[in-house]
């Protein structure tokens, strides 16, 4: 993926619209339809509960951290 943006954010549900909004801003600045911009909210959704959920039985969660940004196949 060319050119890449990595987020990190602490393993807590309060930035989840945060990382939906930089997501999608950036996917409307690869030109990607309104549409698939709302498909791609909703993959940020399921990917954070993913994370979190794999993170509940810790201690100490340790911090999310992701990449996304306009690839040779589209946005990734």
């Amino acid at each position: 993926m060319t050119p890449a943006s990595e987020l990190t954010i602490p393993a807590q549900s309060e930035y989840v619209g945060l990382v939906r909004l930089v997501v999608a801003q950036a996917a409307r600045q690869a030109g990607m339809a309104q549409e698939r911009v709302q498909d791609v909210k909703i993959a940020v959704d399921e990917a954070l509960a993913n994370a979190f959920r794999a993170q509940s039985g810790l201690a100490k969660p340790e911090a999310i951290a992701g990449s996304f940004g306009a690839g040779a196949d589209g946005f990734e």
